[in-house]
């Protein structure tokens, strides 16, 4: 049994008590709703500047696209943004622009899975950039003449790569540690030339309508906002999308060791 002395020796060692409420554990602070549709939407509030940041993704990575036609993923996530069913591209670009927002869409070979989306703005334009953000996820119209534009400058953005030994030496090690059908597997620079010429508008709009959905949605919206108010406003943005295909990841087998020596 504790002693009054003991006892008031062991209180002198404890800390003393915060007066008045802490801050919230910060699991408590982030705010989420997973609406039918399977879109799963994440708010933390933070009043510290009058800013927000937007972050999200999708399943819409090469893993989902052919094996042979990996680049389907990458072009149809940057072709997202070039005009939609309501909105050119130059008038999407002059809504941001004007308010020193930022939205980007893209995938890569890095992240086999997933489309990234990415935006920021001022708290006041809040309601601007996730209008724009759903429109451009929900009703892209990929333009063919945008299309043949950025074709060109990424075969011009291969060429130039391929006069780097290190982009070189890299590409062929993938190629001996990958197998054809992964991934992960880089091929030539000329075999992604051609891929890319020979790319049209209705491959990305079949990939879109194949793969796109609110199922695998993830959405974390941060900063000066009210938490309600966004999370209502993206449940009504999105609840009519349709949940896409089956969210199941496609199985990837592991390549065999195959010990092997090349000179590039």
């Amino acid at each position: 049994m504790e002693t009054p002395s003991a006892r008031a020796a062991n209180d002198c060692l404890r800390p003393p008590k915060r007066a008045g409420p802490g801050p919230r554990p910060f699991e408590d602070a982030v705010r989420r709703r997973v609406l039918e549709n399977g879109a799963e939407l994440l708010v933390l509030e933070n009043h510290f500047n009058p800013t927000v940041a937007v972050s999200g993704s999708l399943h819409g990575g090469p893993l989902f696209a052919p094996a042979g036609r990996r680049l389907l993923a990458s072009m149809t996530a940057e072709e997202l943004a070039k005009g939609t069913e309501r909105h050119t591209k130059l008038e999407i670009a002059e809504d941001l622009e004007s308010r020193g927002a930022s939205l980007s869409f893209s995938a890569d070979a890095s992240d086999p899975v997933g489309v990234d989306i990415a935006g920021s703005a001022l708290s006041r334009d809040i309601a601007m950039l996730l209008d724009r953000m759903i429109e451009i996820l929900r009703s892209p119209v990929f333009p063919a003449e945008e299309l043949e534009k950025e074709k060109k400058r990424i075969v011009g953005s291969i060429r130039q790569q391929q006069d780097q030994t290190g982009v070189r030496a890299y590409e062929s090690a993938v190629r001996r540690v990958y197998p054809p059908d992964h991934p992960f597997y880089r091929r030539t620079g000329e075999e992604r030339i051609a891929s890319v010429e020979a790319l049209t508008r209705e491959e990305l709009a079949d990939f879109y309508r194949r793969v796109y959905g609110a199922g695998t949605l993830q959405l974390v919206v941060v900063g000066d906002v009210e938490t309600d108010r966004i999370l209502d406003g993206l449940a009504e943005r999105l609840a009519s999308w349709h949940r896409g295909p089956n969210t199941a990841l496609p199985t990837v087998p592991v390549p065999p060791a195959s010990p092997s020596r090349e000179t590039v």
